[in-house]
């Protein structure tokens, strides 16, 4: 004789009544469904201006960049970044890090933003430091917008100079403008 029961055991000999068990089943699952519906993308392209300084020189040199990144956010608010930047002198660099969008409500289209990480620099200069900047970002439309950051990176960095290492570090003051989509 089969008997059905609405109580299920636990390993540890305990009974769960059945609509508890597919309450939390249930719940679960949408739970997951809605982290994963509450991720956003955002990607942009700016364009890089501002100076760069030796630590202990006064004298700052013009730097420009093309950067390309993206932002996978949670609930829109908080999330990643990736951004890689191809420097007018022959570097490159990558960016990553962590950042907090300033978002009242769903409809806002000025959003401002907090970002900070760590940089990697290739080429003709290797170094490594730390970067932070704030910004806006301006959505006139759905999925294309504008963004305007302040950008700010201390960068230690090492080269060969006439077979000798040299070790260094730079200071970053810069602008970044561009087009921003999601």
């Amino acid at each position: 004789m089969i008997v059905m029961s609405s109580y299920k055991s636990t390993p540890h000999g305990d009974k769960l009544p059945t609509p508890v068990v597919i309450g939390v089943a249930i719940f679960a699952v949408l739970s997951m469904t809605a982290a994963v519906s509450a991720q956003t993308a955002e990607g942009y392209v700016v364009k890089t201006t501002g100076t760069a300084r030796y630590a202990d020189s006064p004298e700052p040199t013009g730097y420009a960049s093309l950067a390309a990144g993206g932002e996978l956010l949670m609930f829109g608010r908080v999330g990643g970044v990736v951004d890689f930047d191809w420097v007018s002198f022959g570097a490159t660099s990558i960016s990553l890090g962590g950042v907090v969008h300033v978002q009242i409500h769903r409809g806002q289209k000025l959003i401002p933003y907090v970002r900070a990480g760590y940089a990697h620099t290739t080429g003709d200069r290797l170094g490594n430091g730390p970067d932070v900047s704030v910004g806006v970002s301006y959505w006139p439309w759905r999925r294309v917008g504008f963004r305007a950051e302040f950008y700010d990176r201390v960068q230690h960095s090492e080269f060969t100079y006439h077979g000798s290492s040299v070790v260094y570090t730079e200071l970053y003051r810069l602008a970044r403008f561009g087009v921003a989509f999601r």
